[in-house]
């Protein structure tokens, strides 16, 4: 059951994935700069302000990014990985990054040096009222900012720093409006085959990560090889995103997104797609196995509880390990078996191979 879930799971993930990186919209609070509306998001963690959206409503069609450039950046443009649009300007080519693969875009850029100069003066604001700017993004008709903040900032946060971003994008938006003809085609041959990529970076990672939480509130069923599992996951892993790599540098072909993309599947998507090969190898040597159990027979030596401030306690008996490895195995379990078993008392454990030779116990009494 929980094999097939997990493969269920991972699929919604993806495909959720996929929606909202196509659709980058956000919800904010809406307030007014001298009659002209706008919108915020305050995201906070631990009482500290860690990151903010500034935005208006654009015009449809665009689904691009700019940042400052960085020595990534450059690397893997001259190693001939990713391929960014240059727009003639040096002082933008060399500060400025473009996400984007629209064509319609870039000419615009070339042609229109009144935005070349609103996103100059946008970027020359980083770091003040102690806001970086981590890009300007444009998608869903919405065009913001997003911050990362540098040590405590003001309550007033955003009051601050409207008065100087919200006329730029207003401005911004206008130039864009000018030029802009089939708004609501989607110019950007690369955006869905990015967002698949990324989608499946993501969704491997989310499952992974929800799938290993749970096993924290398990104490039954659980795995004697973990080290063998664990090698296997590597392995199996690393083959995962060998060959998403591989489909990346395919279907991209020096795209300007694709150093970006082969970061994240190395960082994110690489422990999403060892955790979910755990997770799936795991629960199939369990499901699938009709080996006959044995039964072990030990004494309970002590007992232990950790215990936690944010998740609940951790109980243990630590017993002779019965594989005959002359070690002692320090074994979880529910609340209930801890309270019944007590030192010295012999208890049964019921073990089975395992469909891929990852011995498991599925029962103590």
């Amino acid at each position: 059951m929980w094999f097939i879930f997990g493969f269920i799971s991972l699929f919604s993930f993806i495909i959720y994935g996929i929606y909202k990186r196509i659709n980058a919209s956000w919800k904010g609070t809406r307030k007014k700069y001298k009659g002209k509306s706008y919108k915020y998001n305050i995201i906070n963690y631990k009482n500290k302000v860690i990151k903010i959206a500034l935005g208006i409503d654009a015009i449809e069609g665009y689904d691009y990014a700019l940042k400052k450039e960085s020595f990534i950046d450059r690397f893997f443009k001259k190693i001939g990985i990713s391929n960014e649009y240059q727009t003639g300007n040096a002082e933008f080519d060399n500060n400025v990054y473009i996400v984007s693969d629209d064509d319609y875009l870039n000419n615009q850029l070339s042609s229109n040096e009144e935005i070349i100069k609103i996103i100059l003066k946008i970027f020359s604001f980083d770091g003040n009222n102690k806001c970086k700017i981590k890009k300007i993004r444009h998608c869903s008709g919405q065009l913001w900012i997003e911050f990362k903040t540098k040590g405590k900032v003001e309550d007033n946060i955003v009051s601050k720093i409207a008065p100087k971003f919200i006329p730029l994008l207003e401005n911004f938006n206008n130039e864009l409006k000018k030029q802009t003809n089939n708004i609501n085609k989607k110019r950007d041959p690369f955006i869905i085959k990015a967002s698949v990529i990324l989608a499946v970076s993501t969704g491997l990672a989310i499952n992974g990560f929800i799938h290993l939480f749970r096993l924290i509130y398990v104490d039954l069923p659980f795995i004697i090889d973990t080290k063998a599992l664990l090698a296997d996951s590597i392995l199996v892993g690393s083959i995962i995103i060998l060959i998403l790599i591989s489909f990346t540098l395919f279907l991209l072909k020096r795209s300007s997104r694709t150093h970006m993309i082969l970061i994240e599947l190395v960082i994110i998507g690489y422990f999403g797609a060892v955790s979910t090969s755990y997770i799936e190898l795991r629960n199939l040597n369990i499901e699938l196995n009709q080996s006959i159990p044995e039964v072990y027979n030990v004494k309970v030596l002590y007992k232990s509880i950790t215990r936690s401030s944010k998740s609940p306690d951790s109980h243990y008996l630590h017993v002779k390990d019965w594989n005959k490895t002359n070690k002692y195995e320090k074994i979880k379990v529910s609340k209930i078996h801890y309270n019944k078993f007590h030192k010295n008392q012999y208890i049964n454990i019921y073990q089975k191979n395992g469909y891929l030779d990852y011995k498991w116990v599925y029962k103590i009494n």
